[in-house]
């Protein structure tokens, strides 16, 4: 009998929903196994947040005459997720981030963040002129 240890997260997750028993496993330790998985998923992108990232969303609240915490915060007012939307952008492209790490960046649970602020981006020119000018501003702060 193979232990949990060798089924990767998304092959328990599967089983899972599928109401199958992996190998004997019963669902609580299926669930067990799945929530201990994602918890060290979140420690380890976590822990892969930089001072400079930090910095990043300082400046990002400066420029936007807002606080940090609104924009990792859960508010999803159209005005505050348009600036996160081209803050999380600027930072992806600037870090070169993947999608779950610069949406973890600004408190998103998943990719799909990033990926609709991509989406934003494409549709409206006004917002990825400011994209475009937060970025020049990051890249030239020591300068000023």
């Amino acid at each position: 009998m193979r232990g949990l240890e060798e089924y990767n997260l998304r092959d328990l997750q599967k089983e899972l929903c599928m109401r199958a028993t992996l190998q004997g496993y019963t669902t609580p330790q299926l669930l067990a196994e799945i929530s201990r998985r994602e918890e060290n998923q979140d420690r380890q992108l976590d822990s892969e947040i930089l001072p400079i990232h930090r910095e990043f969303l300082a400046f990002c609240a400066k420029h936007f005459d807002t606080e940090i915490a609104q924009l990792t915060g859960p508010n999803r007012s159209q005005n505050l997720s348009s600036i996160r939307q081209v803050c999380l952008y600027v930072a992806a492209k600037t870090f070169r981030l993947g999608g779950l790490r610069a949406a973890r960046l600004f408190g998103r649970k998943d990719h799909s963040s990033f990926h609709h602020a991509r989406k934003v981006m494409r549709q409206h020119p006004e917002l990825a002129e400011e994209a475009h000018v937060l970025e020049t501003n990051w890249k030239n702060r020591r300068n000023k």
